[in-house]
C-alpha cells in the first residue's frame, strides 16, 4: 500500500528515508521538496503528480510523509501517519528534529516492525515496547531536564560544577556565532534563507553564582505559538544546556542557570524569517559567442558602516574550457585557479554601505557545436565575518550575575555572523549578438508532454431566486445553493481545425474551505513538437446538479499560441462565459481573451512585463506595489460580475516559436523496413537566426510516396507464375560474376532496385551460399504477404548454416520480422561460452529492436511481417544461467540499460531483469548466487558514494588518500573484509577484501580509485574505480579488442595485446583492470627512451641486436606496438599523445582513454596511423630489422581483420543507440568501412597502410625538426 516512507525537517532535507517498492528511487524526496516543503502555498495534505500520490502530516517543524503509487485508501494512510507519532511521542518523549536525529536507529527498527513491505502492521505501543526497548532513547530537552532534576534531588548540587571555584578576577565572556546560509537566483530573488545559530559562554566565575540571560523583547520560539509581530525575531528548534531552567525561560524569556567552569555551549537555535543579509552580491555573466565570457560583480555591504566584514572570499566559477582569465579589481586580489575552474577574489575588509566590484573576461577555447561541452554555471560561493552583527537580530538585553558574595564580576558580549561554502549566488546569462539577431527555440525541438496547471476560479456565484426555484424546484439540488463551496471540477480538452486532438480530462476532487483554488497539474499525452498552430485547450468549470448530472458553471477557450506564433507561457486569466460548455470549434463562441478594461487586466499586464523583466525591480518598492495589488485585486474580485479561471502554464528559458518539423527525403525504391524509434528527450534547445533568414520549410508530400510505375514494374518482374521455373533457375559465368560481386557489398551498402531483382530471380540457387541470406532478405518486399510467406516460411527454413556476422546483422535495427530474428538466435545458439561473451554486450542491445520492446501496434494492423517474440532474450537468460561468469557480465550490462534516461528501454530491460533473477532462483543454488549479486550491487553502490565523496571534496591528494584507506578500514564499511564475493569484473576472480595500504587516488579530474583486491588464493587484484565517467565507450573498445586479438590467434598471429577488462556499472560510473605500467611520457623523462627502461627491467648483456634488452622483450615491444597501430587505427582512435600510450616492464605496449573513436580528435590533422617517433626508437630505429618486423607484422594483421570485416561492422552498428557519444546520431558503417578498404585487393591494401605508414613517419620526423627548433631557441 505504502511506497516510500519520509521525514523532512522544515528545510526540505531527509531525515528518514525507507523505499518498500522498487519503482522508486530516493530522487522521489526532491519532488515533495520542490512540490511542498519549498511551495508556501501549498495546503492540502495530498499532493498527487500523475499516478503518484504524496500524503503529508506537519508536527513541529517536521513532515511525515507516505508516498504512494496505487488508489490507497487515503483515511488508512494517514492514520498510519499519525500512530507512527504518537510511537515516537511515546518513545522520545515529543517528536521534533533533535529526537529524530537522536535516535535515527530505533526509529528505522520501529519502521521495519510496523510497516512491512508498504503494508501497516501491528502498532500497539505496549506490544512495541514490550520487545522493543527504550533503553538507548536520546530526548533532547526533555530528557536534559529530568536528568537534572534528578542530579539535583539525589545530591543536591549541581552535577556540571565544584562549590569551590575561585577566581581572582570574576569575568564571563558570551560569543553569539550565526552562521548564513543562503541560496539566491540568478534574479535576485532569496529561494532559501536562514541561520543557523549558538551562544558560546565561558565563565570564570568564583562559586556557585546564578546567572541571568535576556534576550530580544520581542521574541518568538517555534512559530505555532504565534504571537511577535513584523520586527519580532523568530526562533527554531531551540536547544539549551542542561544547566538552563527551561520553566523560567518559558515564562519570561529569560535564561536562568548556574553555569558550569569554563567553556560551554549555553544555546542552540535556528531561524527562517525575517533573516538580514550581510553582503548583496550582484553578478553579471556574459558569453562573447564560443571564446569569451566576460564577469561584472559587485558586492555590497548591507549593515552599518561602523562595522566591518573581514576574510571575505568570492569563489566565482568559469566554463570548464577556460583557457586563462583576464581580472581587474580596484580592491582586494583575485586569481584563477585552473584546476578547481574558478576565479578566487580575496577581499580583506569591506565597511558598511561600501561596494566594490569585479570585472573580467575568460578566453575560451574554440570548440564545434556537437563536441561543446555544457557549462552547468555553479553559483558564486562566498565566505566572509561581520562581528557585533546577527542576520537573525538576535541581541543580548542583559546578562546578570548573583552570588552569596556579592562580587563584581566583568561581562563581555560578542556578536559573530559568518558563512562558510553556504552563502550562494547563482549565475545570471546574458548572451551577446547582433543587433538583427535574437534567440528563440523551436517547437519542433521540444520534445515534452503539453502540461499546465488548473490553479483556481475567481468571482461570486449568485444563488438562484425563490421564484425561480418555485418555477424549477430541481435547481435546490445544485451545488451553488449549498451553505459551503460546492464540489466544482474542471474538464479540458485539446482541439485544433474542429477536432478533439485528446480525450477529455478532468481535475480529481478537491474540498475547498475559503475559495476555489485547484492548484493541480495536468499533463496532457501529446508533445509540444506535435502540436499544430491552431491547438486550443477548451476549459469548462462544472458544477454538482443533482445525482449523477452536472451543470456548467462556465466555459473558456484557450489558444496556445500568440498573434506571433510564440507557444504562450506563464499565467493566464481566462474569462468564463457563464452556463455554457467551452466551445472547442476553430471559430470559438468562447474566447479566454477580452478586452478587459478594469483596473485587474492592466495591473496583471504589467505583472507578465515584470516576470519578463522588462520593468526594472527595486525591492522595497515591490513589496508595496504587490500588497497595493492584493487590495486591488480583493476589491475589482468583489464587484465584478464576470467568471475567471486561472491557469500556469510551464516557463522555458527562451521564447518558442512554431515550426513545423522537416521530413525526411525518403527514396522512391522500396528500403528495408526499419523498426520506428521513440524520439529521445531532448530540451528545447535555443537557436539564433537573423531577420533575412526563413523559418520553415515547404514540404512536398509526394517525394516521400512510392513511385507507381516502379512498384508496377516490380511486381511484373517477380510474378508468382514463374516460380516453379525459379526454382531450376541457374546464373551463367556473367551473372554469377555479379552475384559474387553483390555477396561481398558492405552490410551498410543499399542495393538497388535492379540489384534485388536480380536477387530475388536466383533466390533458390543462393540457397546454398550462406552469405546470401542477408541480401536476400534486403530484396525481400516485406509488405507484399505473398512474397513474405514464401522468403519466411520455405526458404528461410532450406537455408544452409550461416556465420556468426550474418547473423548478428539479422538482429539489428533493419530486421523486423520476428521469425527471421528467431532463425538468427537459432544460428547463434551453436557459439560456446567463450565465443557468446565476445558478442554479448550487443546482443543485450540487440533486445530494443524486439518486437516487444516499444510499442507498433498501430503499424502492425496493415504489415505481413510477424511481430512475435524471436526467442532472444530466453536464449540469453538461459546461457547466462547455465554459465554463471556469463550471467554476471548480463547482469550488470542489463543493470546499465535500466539506469538509463529512457523510460520506454528501462521498463523493457527491467522485465528482462526480472525474469532473469526468477529463472537464477529456480536453478540449483539459485537464491544463494542471487545474494551474491545483491552483495556486489552493494559493493558498487558503496565504492561509487565513497569515490563521489572523494571527489567531491577539496582536501589534496594526500589527504583523499589517506581518507580513502580509513575507509576501507574502516569495519563498518565492509571493504577490509567480506565473506567471498565474485568480482564484478570478472567473476571467475572470488575477492574476500580490499588491501588498504595498496590502494590509492590517481591525480586526475575525477580522482580514480586505485583498489587492490585480496583474493581468496592469496593473490591481489589491481581494479580502477571511476566515478562520474560515462565507461561505457571504453567498454566497447576493449570488446572489439578482445574479438580482434581473437581473430588474429585463430590465424596463429599472437600480437602480444593487452585487453584489460572493462565493465561499466552505471551510467557514469564503472571499473576496469588496473595493468602496472608507465606512460611513454613519463618513462622518456626518467630513463631518456624506451631502450633505457626496457634495459633496465630486463638486462641482457650477450644479447645481439637488441640493444642490451632480452629478445624476447623485444619482440614483445614489437608485436604489440604493431596490433595496437592496427586496432587502433581499424576503430579510429583519436586524441593520442605520449601520456595515453604505456609499456609494462616485460615490453607490452598499449593504449588507454578511449575518448576519441571513430575518427574524432580534438587536434587538427591527427595521423591516421598511430606511431610516435619514441616507439621506432624503441624497436632501434626506422632503418632496423625490428622495425621491418613490425610493418610485417601490421600488413599480416590487417589483411587477417579485413577479412572479418563485416563481423565488426555489425558488431558496431548493433551500438547505435546505446547513446554512446562517440556512436550515436553518427554513420559508423561509413567510418569503420573506409579504414578497412574493401574496395581494394589484398595487396592494394598493403600498399595502402604502408603509404599511411610512412605519411606518419614523416609527420613525425616533421614534428621532431619543429620540437628541436623550439628547444634551440629557448636554450
Amino acid at each position: 500500500m505504502i511506497s516510500a516512507f519520509f521525514i523532512f525537517n522544515q528545510k526540505g532535507e531527509v531525515l528518514i528515508s525507507r523505499l518498500y517498492r522498487t519503482d522508486f528511487k530516493r530522487s522521489i524526496a526532491d519532488v515533495f521538496r520542490i512540490q511542498v516543503v519549498s511551495n508556501s502555498d501549498v495546503r492540502s495534505p495530498i499532493i498527487t503528480l500523475g499516478s503518484t500520490s504524496f500524503f503529508h502530516v506537519r508536527i513541529n517543524s517536521l513532515y511525515v510523509v507516505a508516498v504512494t503509487k496505487n488508489n490507497a485508501n487515503a483515511a488508512l494512510v494517514f492514520e498510519f501517519c499519525y500512530r507512527f507519532i504518537n510511537i515516537c511521542k511515546s518513545y522520545f518523549g515529543k517528536i521534533d528534529e533533535e529526537s529524530i536525529k537522536n535516535n535515527f536507529v530505533l526509529i528505522y527498527e520501529l519502521i521495519d516492525e510496523i510497516n512491512d513491505f508498504g503494508y501497516p502492521q501491528n502498532s500497539e505501543i505496549d506490544t512495541l515496547k514490550s520487545y522493543i526497548t527504550t533503553e538507548s532513547v536520546v530526548s533532547s530537552t526533555f530528557a536534559a531536564e529530568e536528568s537534572a532534576k534528578i542530579t539535583a534531588q539525589a545530591t543536591g548540587a549541581t552535577s556540571w560544577r565544584r562549590a569551590d571555584v575561585k577566581y581572582k578576577k570574576n569575568e564571563a565572556f558570551v560569543d553569539v556565532v550565526e552562521t548564513v546560509n543562503l541560496s539566491m537566483s540568478a534574479k535576485g530573488t532569496v529561494l532559501r534563507a536562514d541561520v543557523d545559530g549558538h551562544i558560546q559562554m565561558r565563565a570564570y566565575l568564583s562559586g556557585t553564582p546564578e546567572c541571568k540571560f535576556g534576550l530580544n523583547d520581542k521574541l518568538v520560539i517555534d512559530k505555532s505559538q504565534g504571537g511577535g509581530g513584523g520586527d519580532a525575531v523568530e526562533l527554531d528548534d531551540c536547544r539549551f544546556h542542561q544547566c538552563v531552567r527551561l520553566d523560567e525561560f518559558d515564562a519570561s524569556r529569560t535564561i536562568s542557570f548556574i553555569p558550569p567552569d569554563g567553556e560551554f555551549e549555553l544555546m542552540r537555535y535556528r531561524s527562517t524569517t525575517n533573516v538580514k543579509l550581510p553582503l548583496r552580491i550582484l553578478a553579471t555573466v556574459t558569453e562573447l559567442g564560443t571564446t569569451a565570457v566576460s564577469y561584472a560583480v559587485t558586492v555590497k555591504a548591507n549593515f552599518n558602516a561602523k562595522l566591518a566584514a573581514t576574510n571575505v572570499v568570492l569563489r566565482i566559477p568559469t566554463p570548464l574550457n577556460t583557457t586563462t582569465v583576464e581580472c581587474q579589481v580596484a580592491t582586494g586580489k583575485a586569481k584563477y585557479v585552473p584546476g578547481e575552474n574558478v576565479v578566487v577574489w580575496k577581499l580583506a575588509r569591506i565597511q558598511g554601505g561600501q561596494e566594490h566590484t569585479f570585472t573580467a573576461t575568460a578566453a575560451l577555447t574554440s570548440t564545434t557545436s556537437s563536441h561543446k561541452q555544457v557549462w552547468a554555471r555553479p553559483p558564486i560561493d562566498v565566505d566572509f565575518q561581520v562581528l557585533m552583527f546577527t542576520a537573525s537580530g538576535l541581541i543580548v538585553r542583559f546578562l546578570k550575575v548573583f552570588e552569596k558574595s556579592g562580587y563584581n564580576s566583568i561581562k563581555w558580549v560578542r556578536y559573530l555572523t559568518k558563512a562558510s561554502g553556504s552563502y550562494q549566488v547563482r549565475l545570471p546569462t546574458t548572451i551577446c549578438m547582433d543587433k538583427d539577431d535574437f534567440t528563440f527555440a523551436k517547437l519542433s525541438d521540444l520534445q515534452l508532454p503539453v502540461t499546465f496547471r488548473v490553479s483556481q476560479l475567481e468571482g461570486i456565484r449568485q444563488q438562484y431566486t425563490f421564484t425561480e426555484l418555485l418555477e424549477k424546484p430541481e435547481l435546490r439540488f445544485h451545488g451553488v445553493q449549498a451553505s459551503t463551496l460546492a464540489d466544482l471540477y474542471v474538464t479540458c480538452q485539446l482541439t485544433a481545425d474542429n477536432k478533439p486532438l485528446t480525450i477529455p480530462f478532468r481535475t480529481s476532487f478537491k474540498a475547498f474551505k475559503n475559495n476555489y483554488t485547484w492548484n493541480e497539474w495536468i499533463t496532457l499525452p501529446i508533445r509540444y513538437c506535435d502540436l499544430p498552430l491552431s491547438a486550443q485547450i477548451v476549459f469548462t468549470v462544472w458544477d454538482i446538479a443533482g445525482p449523477r448530472a452536472a451543470v456548467p458553471v462556465g466555459g473558456s477557450t484557450f489558444r496556445m499560441f500568440g498573434k506571433k506564433w510564440t507557444l504562450r507561457r506563464g499565467k493566464h486569466r481566462l474569462h468564463l462565459w457563464r452556463g455554457v460548455e467551452g466551445d472547442g470549434s476553430a471559430d470559438s463562441a468562447t474566447p479566454s481573451k477580452l478586452e478587459e478594461r478594469d483596473e485587474m487586466g492592466r495591473l496583471e499586464k504589467l505583472v507578465k512585463k515584470y516576470e519578463r523583466g522588462d520593468l526594472q525591480k527595486s525591492e522595497w518598492l515591490d513589496k508595496l506595489a504587490w500588497r497595493k495589488m492584493e487590495e486591488v485585486h480583493a476589491a475589482e474580485t468583489a464587484k465584478s460580475e464576470n467568471l475567471f479561471l486561472y491557469i500556469d502554464l510551464p516557463r522555458f528559458d527562451f521564447p518558442v516559436i512554431f515550426s513545423e518539423p522537416e521530413a525526411p527525403v525518403a527514396s522512391t525504391s522500396a528500403p528495408v523496413p526499419e523498426i520506428p524509434q521513440p524520439a529521445p528527450q531532448v530540451a528545447a534547445a535555443a537557436s539564433t537566426f537573423t531577420a533575412e533568414a526563413h523559418l520553415w520549410a515547404v514540404i512536398d508530400p509526394e517525394v516521400a510516396r512510392e513511385n507507381p510505375v516502379e512498384d508496377k514494374h516490380r511486381r511484373l518482374v517477380r510474378s508468382h507464375r514463374s516460380s516453379p521455373y525459379d526454382r531450376e533457375l541457374k546464373p551463367n559465368a556473367k551473372i554469377r560474376d555479379e552475384l559474387a560481386e553483390l555477396l561481398n557489398y558492405a552490410p551498410s551498402q543499399h542495393l538497388s532496385s535492379e540489384e534485388k531483382d536480380l536477387i530475388w530471380k536466383f533466390r533458390f540457387y543462393l540457397i546454398r551460399d550462406k552469405r546470401g541470406l542477408t541480401k536476400f532478405l534486403k530484396s525481400v518486399t516485406w509488405r507484399d504477404a505473398s512474397e513474405v510467406k514464401q522468403a519466411v516460411e520455405e526458404l528461410l527454413p532450406q537455408w544452409t548454416e550461416i556465420d556468426t556476422d550474418d547473423a548478428l546483422e539479422l538482429l539489428g535495427p533493419g530486421t523486423m520480422d520476428s521469425r527471421v530474428r528467431a532463425f538468427a538466435v537459432r544460428q547463434l545458439s551453436r557459439a560456446d561460452d567463450d565465443e557468446l561473451r565476445l558478442y554479448l554486450l550487443q546482443l543485450v542491445q540487440a533486445l530494443k529492436f524486439e518486437s516487444n520492446a516499444t510499442d507498433q501496434r498501430s503499424l502492425r494492423s496493415t504489415s505481413a511481417i510477424s511481430y512475435e517474440d524471436s526467442g532472444l532474450s530466453d536464449f540469453l537468460i538461459s546461457r547466462g544461467v547455465a554459465n554463471p561468469v556469463l550471467g554476471n557480465r548480463l547482469y550488470w550490462y542489463l543493470i546499465v540499460e535500466v539506469a538509463l534516461d529512457d523510460r520506454v528501454m528501462a521498463k523493457m530491460y527491467g522485465r528482462v531483469v526480472y525474469r532473469f533473477m526468477g529463472k537464477i532462483l529456480e536453478a540449483e543454488g539459485g537464491s544463494e548466487r542471487r545474494e551474491l549479486m545483491r552483495r556486489q550491487g552493494l559493493m558498487v553502490d558503496s565504492l561509487a558514494k565513497r569515490a563521489r565523496e572523494l571527489r567531491m571534496s577539496k582536501d589534496p591528494r594526500p589527504k583523499k588518500i589517506e581518507k580513502l584507506r580509513a575507509i576501507i578500514t574502516d569495519t563498518k564499511n565492509n571493504l577490509v573484509s567480506m565473506p567471498p564475493l565474485p568480482l564484478p569484473l570478472d567473476a571467475g576472480v572470488e575477492i574476500t577484501g580490499i588491501v588498504a595500504e595498496q590502494s590509492s587516488v590517481f591525480k586526475s579530474n575525477l580522482f580514480p580509485l586505485l583498489l587492490y583486491f585480496q583474493c581468496s588464493d592469496g593473490s591481489t587484484y589491481p581494479v580502477i574505480f571511476k566515478d562520474g565517467d560515462d565507461m561505457r565507450q571504453d567498454q566497447l573498445v576493449i570488446q572489439l579488442f578482445t574479438l580482434m586479438d581473437r581473430l588474429l590467434r585463430k590465424e596463429n598471429l599472437d600480437l602480444k595485446l593487452t585487453p584489460y577488462d572493462v565493465l561499466a556499472t552505471g551510467p557514469l560510473q564503472g571499473m576496469a583492470r588496473y595493468v602496472p605500467s608507465k606512460t611513454i611520457a613519463a618513462i622518456v623523462s626518467e630513463h631518456g627512451n624506451l631502450l633505457n627502461y626496457l634495459r633496465v627491467h630486463n638486462p641482457d648483456a650477450g644479447s645481439v641486436g637488441t640493444s642490451g634488452v632480452e629478445p624476447s622483450v623485444i619482440d614483445t615491444f614489437v608485436r604489440s606496438c604493431a596490433g595496437y597501430c592496427v586496432v587502433t587505427y581499424l576503430l579510429g582512435v583519436g586524441d593520442r599523445h605520449l601520456d595515453n600510450l604505456l609499456v609494462t616492464p616485460d615490453g607490452h605496449f598499449f593504449h588507454v582513454d578511449f575518448g576519441y573513436i571513430l575518427g574524432r580528435d580534438p587536434k587538427p590533422f591527427p595521423p591516421p596511423v598511430k606511431v610516435c617517433k619514441e616507439m621506432v626508437d624503441g624497436m632501434g630505429g626506422a632503418q632496423s630489422p625490428h622495425y621491418a618486423r613490425f610493418k610485417n607484422f601490421c600488413f599480416t594483421a590487417f589483411t587477417i581483420l579485413r577479412k572479418s570485416a563485416n563481423l565488426i561492422l555489425n558488431l558496431v552498428a548493433l551500438m547505435v543507440d546505446a547513446n554512446i557519444p562517440d556512436i550515436k546520431h553518427r554513420d559508423v558503417h561509413e567510418q569503420i568501412q573506409e579504414k578497412f578498404r574493401l574496395d581494394l585487393t589484398e595487396e592494394e591494401a598493403i600498399k595502402h597502410f604502408e603509404a599511411l605508414l610512412n605519411e606518419t613517419s614523416y609527420i613525425t620526423v616533421v614534428l621532431d625538426r619543429i620540437h628541436e627548433l623550439a628547444q634551440y631557441w629557448r636554450s
